[in-house]
């Protein structure tokens, strides 16, 4: 009986350590977020910082990502930091992006890659959101750069709604986007070769300015996303395609986020959407072109209630 203990224990610490190396040397998020001794195993240990140094005390929202990881969609207040620490790869491929955004303000940045980590002092990269744009620094006080500017949402195309049941009711908020100085001619020319070449190749022009609401040659899709949870905690999410990013929206109790959107000519069009509630998150493909099908009408309705994520009346995801 002992000897087959001391071997049941043996085998234990085998196969703790092996797990311990696979996560190091595969994509090492095992060492880096359970935090085991915050020791990496022949790979190099980061820490990335992220703070809000606004001069304004508005809601501030950060989301990062890798490929193997959501850090899921933090709200940080004035003069706050977010960090985290991993181990990199042993393929020097570990990369991070985060989505930034402050109002109408957005921007996504890569916020770690193996390039910048030689002007990272001690592997601790600095990252901050001023007033002016985002920027990066090798240290926490000294040398900081302004590596990219905000974007400002160029499109309204969603509304929320106090009722989820008159969602229906209510038409999407229109932006027609003209300069005033072009002659007429040129600016109905200049709108047809746009609307038909973003229609062609991607087209997101067509659907988020929402020129008469008209898809050339491809589909109109519009994609609901609504809070019926029932506690009235903070609920975000984050929708995204290859192409466009739609920013991190609050939303309330009973409310809804909606976008309208071309499909593209070669039916590759996908957004993927994050969900954050308090603790709970889930990261869903909102819409591909195999869930056009199920979509009545060609509307796809999505909502997040307590015990999960529902497409329509069926639960398609348990949080995370």
């Amino acid at each position: 009986m002992l000897q087959k203990n001391a071997m049941a224990c043996s085998n234990l610490r085998n196969t703790l350590l092996f797990l311990f190396i696979t996560a190091n040397l595969i994509h090492a998020p095992f060492a880096s977020y359970l935090e085991i001794k915050k020791k990496c195993f022949l790979t190099s240990k980061v820490t990335v910082h992220v703070a809000n140094l606004l001069s304004v005390n508005e809601q501030f929202l950060l989301h990062c990502r890798s490929k193997d990881d959501d850090l899921g969609i933090k709200t940080m207040g004035q003069n706050q930091e977010f960090r985290w620490t991993f181990c990199t790869n042993i393929w020097h491929s570990t990369k991070f992006w985060c989505t930034f955004q402050w109002g109408i303000k957005h921007q996504e940045i890569v916020a770690y890659e193996e390039a910048m980590r030689e002007f990272c002092k001690h592997n601790h990269c600095y990252w901050s959101a001023r007033d002016d744009g985002i920027y990066f620094s090798d240290t926490k006080l000294h040398n900081h750069h302004n590596f990219y500017s905000y974007k400002m949402q160029r499109f309204i195309y969603f509304m929320y709604n106090q009722n989820y049941q008159d969602l229906k009711k209510h038409n999407i908020i229109q932006i027609h986007a003209a300069k005033n100085a072009m002659a007429c001619s040129n600016l109905r020319n200049t709108l047809l070769f746009l609307f038909i070449t973003a229609n062609l190749i991607h087209a997101p022009f067509a659907s988020y300015l929402e020129i008469k609401k008209i898809c050339f040659l491809t589909s109109r899709v519009t994609v609901h996303v609504a809070n019926l949870l029932s506690v009235n905690k903070p609920f975000l999410l984050h929708c995204r395609s290859k192409d466009d990013d739609l920013g991190i929206k609050t939303i309330g109790q009973n409310q809804e986020f909606r976008w309208t959107f071309c499909t593209n000519f070669w039916h590759t069009t996908k957004f993927r959407c994050n969900f954050q509630w308090g603790i709970k998150h889930q990261e869903i493909v909102a819409y591909e072109e195999a869930t056009r099908e199920f979509c009545k009408d060609n509307h796809c309705y999505w909502s997040a209630r307590d015990d999960g994520i529902y497409f329509s009346d069926t639960k398609n995801y348990d949080w995370k």
